[in-house]
């Protein structure tokens, strides 16, 4: 690294500058159009697609001036998501973003695109831009200014390429993983729309030997209280650390640093589902060894008290049908948030098929399933190694012909 100079972003960019507001704001976005792209779909290891909102052709054209280009870098510049950065992938382009976000635009003849992406998401510049954002008097925001005097690493194009490419070859198939993932969910929720919502296989109609029950009738919640007295060193998840099914870290902690709501004791088969905002998508099941995996008192732990399979249990109560009745109904109860009980649930209707139909959803689905749980672990797998391999490369430590050559 001692042979690589230093560059100021701001002198190696054809454009650094944060996105607008449409005319009319939230009011104007629509289910389909053209791209625009805010804070909340940029994050360090992934471009979140699940936020995206659209605007018109008219609504976009005001905003040619914050047009993106596939490649850009996109950087968050306010509130609590400042800091995290990602690039503009090529099937949201074209694209627009907003204010909360900034686009920086290198000139590829001095600094790649990628290899900068990289470098900002390294943990000493993340510390850095954090420092700078929390600098002011009220919100945390970097500027124009802030970004444009970053010191970036200029080591010679093809190094920077070459760096880009094993960096970005790790977070390729990271995100083919994810991708895969989506269709193998998609395949599993076809399925149990076409036998349990629609009867497809029975004309479309009910066969007379399944049952509509309430949910309390078939299921339960359950609360065990997890014994710290057996394990230091634990897992805990909040609600905020599962989402549409995956649990987003498995990050080992001291007992001793968690919050109160850290109570609650899990094992295999459990179904997660959390009391506050239900229609938000935090809800998981439980297929692996959770012996160390401590869980905040917001999630309910339901299992069956019958006959039935917990996995057809797992995807009914988490279907969209089910996750829009509990959202509805935690927002005709008073409190601070949105929010339910088992009990409030409990008088919620539920099909209860024959236990062949269920078992054979079990058969159908459980090895796409597997394969989805081996995928997620390959990504965390692959997202340490990145993890590990930035900032060594990004550094100078490690010579680039020998990482190519191992991976």
């Amino acid at each position: 690294m001692s042979e690589w100079k230093t560059v100021r972003l701001g002198d190696c960019c054809l454009k650094i500058g944060s996105g607008a507001t449409p005319r009319g704001g939230s009011e104007v976005y629509l289910k389909s159009g053209i791209p625009f792209i805010r804070s909340q779909n940029v994050y360090n290891d992934h471009f979140d697609y699940s936020g995206l909102v659209y605007l018109s052709q008219e609504q976009a054209r005001l905003l040619d001036g914050v047009k993106v280009l596939s490649g850009d870098i996109l950087l968050n510049i306010t509130g609590d998501s400042v800091a995290r950065v990602n690039q503009v992938p090529h099937d949201v382009v074209p694209a627009r973003v907003n204010q909360h976000v900034a686009i920086i635009r290198p000139d590829e003849e001095m600094l790649n695109a990628r290899f900068v992406r990289y470098f900002l998401s390294t943990a000493q510049m993340q510390s850095h831009m954090l420092g700078l954002a929390s600098s002011g008097a009220t919100r945390n925001a970097l500027t124009k200014g802030m970004i444009e005097d970053f010191k970036i690493p200029c080591p010679p194009i093809l190094q920077q390429q070459a760096i880009a490419r094993i960096l970005g070859s790790i977070d390729d198939k990271i995100e083919l993983n994810r991708r895969m993932n989506e269709t193998l969910e998609a395949l599993c929720q076809t399925l149990f729309k076409a036998w349990f919502v629609d009867f497809e296989p029975f004309g479309g109609v009910m066969p007379e030997d399944w049952k509509v029950e309430r949910l309390g009738d078939v299921a339960r919640n359950i609360s065990r209280r997890f014994d710290f007295s057996w394990h230091d060193k634990v897992v805990f998840i909040n609600t905020g650390d599962v989402l549409d099914g995956q649990f987003l870290h498995h990050d080992v902690s001291t007992s001793s640093t968690l919050p109160g709501q850290a109570k609650k004791a899990i094992q295999p088969n459990d179904i997660l589902i959390s009391e506050i905002r239900p229609g938000n998508g935090r809800y998981a099941f439980v297929d692996f060894d959770a012996h160390n995996y401590v869980i905040s008192t917001k999630f309910m732990v339901i299992e069956p008290i019958v006959e039935m399979d917990t996995l057809y249990l797992y995807k009914t109560l988490t279907s969209q049908a089910y996750l829009e009745e509990f959202q509805r109904i935690a927002e005709t109860r008073s409190g601070t948030f949105p929010q339910i009980t088992f009990e409030s649930i409990a008088r919620c209707e539920i099909l209860v098929p024959s236990q062949s139909y269920q078992r054979r959803f079990a058969s159908a689905t459980n090895p796409l399933y597997q394969k989805i749980k081996a995928n997620i672990e390959e990504n965390q797998t692959l997202a340490k190694l990145r993890d590990a391999l930035l900032p060594r490369l990004l550094s100078g430590e490690l010579r680039i012909q020998d990482v190519e050559a191992q991976l």
